[in-house]
């Protein structure tokens, strides 16, 4: 069994890993089960550096490091291992090898996990659901379907002025979980979040008490969408009020907003690789609803290993009846299906592949289109691969397609001394995604633009009408240890902000503005791409080591919201970039049940505000080099009242 070890000048450790183990059979032989009192206490090391540590301890950043496995529940890891995205991994093992390795893992048994605290219950006696309260924030957009991220002073109620009176009004504790990723949405009075357990909840806004709570199949990641309703309904009525998500198993649910019950499920996709990261769009229109929902992957992770035959998942979107959870229509931004181009020690090698969906498509209905970005091409030949891909509303056909960097590839096997199965169409650049939802910008006379950004840190204004013509250009950030766009920018007028955050956190470079950029938050004209204002880290920040802004960006009237990496939560004034609030949220808060929850770092979903309240999760650190993961969701008000 040939043994690998990884050196990189760029990651300053070596892991000595048997990559002909990632795929293969374990030590246990089929059939074989030894009983767990047998197995020494090294034996889950032993599986961990086999099995795991290529991932989890090397170079993928999208892989939760083990800091963040050990604060899950030993049944989910166990789930992941059996029945959830680790399956390939785990091929081989026993049973007992796989509990074995779980108990490693998290430090706890599994057959004799301890129960959480029971949740603060709301005492529902007359119908809770406020149907005089429509939908206040929905979808990753929160306001709208273009994805601006600004929340009208109307639906947000907080005045700028207010803002630096914020104060922590309650939080929730998330029960055997790490890492909050979902997005809440607020309607009838309730604000909707899921946790990476698989749990979906619907709390009381003002107080935090649960109405109900769901599981699903697997870990919730996306935002929610609810639909908007006529006139004031009962709680009896059929057609009560839904939400839409999906999960980490490429499941789309439908839920009574009401109830919690799941009205229908249906799955996207079936690559064995295959997320639903972005949330699913969704369009109201009397023609009846649909939901656009994107597809990614995680394939990428097992490019390093010479064993897999690399690479066959092509991103996507479906479009959704959203009454009835029946396909309409599905579209795949690569065309051309992956066939076999070569072969090396026996194993075939695919392509094309890749162009994952990580956003939340972004509508147009003026000009009945459809736009996201897709992710980077896995392995040659490059199609459609980190670019802005513009589809039609009725029938999901690609109308244009605009590459950030034309004919660039990137797979996490170029990380490798050796670049075994490195494509050669990598020029030194990794993480091309597009994985920010595009935004769209509405001008009066009618000159629309897009604005889209990528991980390396190009902003970009499109037009929509040209085919994606490149109107202007602005670079913010390295593309190195500096990142640019992860999760989304955001929009006040025509002004958008967009965040620079750094890839590792043991890393904190600073670099001369609107160059090569240092981490921070910046402001520019959204038409015409010149610099307004920007908010360096180094000014505000408190600690030995910043980080930048990861999560995705929320604006309201006069403010923009900013999550750092490091947990601090920050408000800007939005014509200026002058510092307004700022709040800690990596430490320990008693939360509803009075289970101790932990904050962390500030990635993924961003703020929402509502009615003069603040929902945010704080504690996913995107599997990357931090172990601030965290299990709490905060709701923060005008002096805490």
């Amino acid at each position: 069994m040939a043994i690998r070890a990884r050196h990189s000048k760029k990651w300053k450790f070596a892991v000595v890993i048997p990559f002909g183990l990632l795929l293969a059979c374990g030590c246990a032989q089929a059939g074989d089960q030894p009983s767990r009192e047998n197995i020494p206490s090294s034996e889950g090391a032993r599986l961990f550096m086999q099995r795991c540590a290529s991932c989890h301890e090397g170079v993928n950043d999208r892989a939760p490091r083990v800091e963040a496995l050990g604060m899950m529940s030993p049944k989910k890891v166990y789930a992941a291992l059996t029945t959830g995205p680790m399956v390939a991994m785990a091929t081989g093992l026993s049973d007992v090898e796989k509990k074995t390795l779980v108990e490693y893992l998290t430090g706890q048994d599994i057959d004799r996990v301890s129960k959480p605290y029971p949740q603060v219950q709301c005492k529902n006696g007359s119908p809770w659901f406020d149907y005089a309260r429509h939908p206040r924030a929905s979808g990753w957009g929160i306001a709208d379907t273009t994805n601006t991220r600004f929340i009208p002073a109307a639906v947000a109620q907080l005045p700028a002025s207010d803002v630096g009176r914020l104060k922590l009004k309650w939080a929730f504790s998330f029960p055997n979980t790490f890492s909050p990723r979902s997005q809440p949405a607020v309607a009838g009075g309730a604000v909707f979040v899921g946790d990476n357990a698989g749990n979906l909840y619907a709390l009381d806004a003002k107080t935090g008490c649960v109405h109900w709570t769901t599981p699903v199949e697997n870990q919730i990641r996306t935002a929610f969408s609810v639909t908007d309703w006529a006139g004031d309904r009962g709680r009896s009525s059929a057609h009560a009020p839904t939400l839409y998500f999906g999960d980490g198993s490429v499941h789309t649910y439908a839920v009574n907003a009401v109830t919690g019950k799941v009205r229908w499920k249906t799955k996207i996709d079936d690559h064995p690789f295959a997320r639903l990261t972005g949330a699913p769009t969704l369009q109201q229109s009397k023609q009846g609803n649909r939901l656009y929902v994107p597809v990614s992957s995680n394939e990428t992770m097992m490019s390093p290993n010479p064993q897999y035959p690399c690479c066959t998942f092509r991103g996507s979107v479906t479009a959704l009846d959203a009454e009835t959870g029946e396909v309409i229509w599905k579209t795949y931004v690569i065309p051309t299906a992956p066939t076999e181009r070569s072969r090396g020690a026996g194993i075939p090698h695919f392509g094309p592949s890749g162009a994952g969906v990580w956003d939340s498509p972004t509508l147009d209905e003026k000009r009945g289109r459809l736009y996201v970005g897709t992710g980077e091409n896995h392995v040659s030949p490059v199609e459609n691969g980190g670019a802005v891909v513009a589809l039609g509303l009725s029938d999901g056909a690609i109308t244009w397609v605009k590459q950030i960097y034309a004919g660039e590839t990137y797979n996490e096997s170029c990380a490798e001394g050796d670049h075994w199965n490195c494509p050669p169409e990598y020029k030194g650049r990794m993480g091309l995604d597009v994985s920010a939802s595009p935004l769209l910008l509405r001008a009066n006379d009618g000159k629309d633009i897009l604005v889209a950004a990528n991980k390396p840190g190009d902003v970009l204004g499109l037009d929509p009408d040209q085919e994606g013509k490149i109107l202007w250009r602005r670079r913010i950030s390295r593309g190195d240890y500096n990142w640019g766009v992860l999760f989304g920018m955001a929009v006040e007028g025509r002004t958008v902000f967009a965040g620079v955050h750094n890839k590792y956190s043991t890393n904190f470079d600073r670099g001369p503005y609107w160059g090569e950029e240092e981490l921070g938050l910046y402001a520019m004209d959204g038409f015409t791409g010149e610099p307004i204002w920007t908010a360096p880290v180094s000014r505000d920040c408190h600690q030995p080591r910043c980080q930048g802004y990861a999560a995705a960006l929320t604006a309201i009237p006069g403010v923009v919201f900013a999550g750092a990496k490091d947990g601090y939560f920050r408000a800007f004034d939005s014509a200026t970039g002058k510092l307004i609030w700022e709040f800690n949220t990596a430490q320990t808060f008693q939360s509803l049940n009075g289970q101790p929850a932990h904050g962390g770092a500030l990635n993924g979903p961003g703020a929402v505000v509502v009615d003069g309240m603040v929902f945010l999760n704080s504690g996913y650190p995107d599997g990357g080099f931090s172990n601030l993961t965290g299990n709490v969701f905060l709701a923060f008000s005008v002096d805490g009242k």
